[in-house]
């Protein structure tokens, strides 16, 4: 007797969950916890769109490596979350890749900041505000730069550090 119809969702989530287990493997076997992984929709129309837009994410944070005012990771965390409703793979490789994955998986583990990207991000926002300062911005700008500034510092300050 084959498989009913009743039983084909439970089916092909095994198999999916076989298929992941196999992508992890190519990952050297690294996987985020089971309660992380979204299947995604497949190879429909909408997935095409979503990896487009974890591909602009990422490249929008690419260029955040090289612009100082401009952030990296909150990008890099869009492009994960994109990828994960359009490939498991691309969010796996994105997850797992040796210099972009640990900030990721930090955050998406415990909604932790590593040390170093705190202190990066502080020096960042006080070397903004020496800028805005030497370029005697009105000091309505400044007021809102300041707060901010303050908002944020106040963010990352408080969220667990990763180590």
């Amino acid at each position: 007797m084959g498989i009913g119809f009743t039983h084909a969702p439970a089916a092909i989530g095994v198999q999916a969950s076989r298929s992941l287990m196999a992508v992890a493997e190519g990952f050297g076997g690294r996987i985020m916890r089971p309660d992380t992984v979204f299947d995604g929709p497949g190879n429909g129309p909408l997935s095409y769109l979503w990896r487009m837009l974890g591909t602009a994410f990422m490249g929008i944070g690419a260029v955040g490596v090289f612009v100082p005012l401009l952030p990296t990771t909150p990008f890099l965390l869009l492009a994960a979350w994109a990828y994960a409703r359009g490939s498991e793979r691309w969010r796996l490789w994105l997850v797992n890749h040796p210099r972009l994955g640990p900030s990721i998986r930090a955050w998406q583990e415990s909604r932790a900041i590593p040390r170093r990207a705190k202190i990066i991000a502080i020096l960042s926002l006080l070397f903004s505000l020496i800028i805005a300062l030497w370029l005697s911005l009105p000091p309505l700008a400044l007021a809102f730069q300041i707060t901010a500034m303050v908002v944020v510092s106040a963010f990352i300050l408080t969220r667990p550090t990763a180590d």
